[in-house]
């Protein structure tokens, strides 16, 4: 699917068990928050050119991942080839 599709369905989601859209061939690097839904969407681009490290935490405090977020958020600042929105 391409992004928009994605967006689409990130925006529409009632299920309370999905938390990721990891797709794959598009023409860009993208990653997102559905403030609304919760729903993270990731791309990792096309034709190889850029890749994604997913960390998956299972069983992890709210406070916990929070701390993990905001050291992961100061250290993808200064990376200039990601695409955020």
């Amino acid at each position: 699917m391409r992004i928009p599709n994605d967006q689409n369905m990130a925006q529409n989601n009632t299920s309370d068990t999905l938390d990721l859209i990891f797709g794959g061939h598009d023409h860009s690097y993208y990653i997102d928050l559905n403030k609304e839904t919760n729903v993270h969407t990731t791309k990792s681009g096309t034709d190889f050119e850029c890749f994604t490290n997913l960390t998956v935490l299972l069983g992890v405090e709210k406070e916990d991942f929070e701390e993990f977020k905001n050291a992961l958020d100061e250290s993808l600042k200064d990376k200039d080839h990601l695409t955020q929105t």
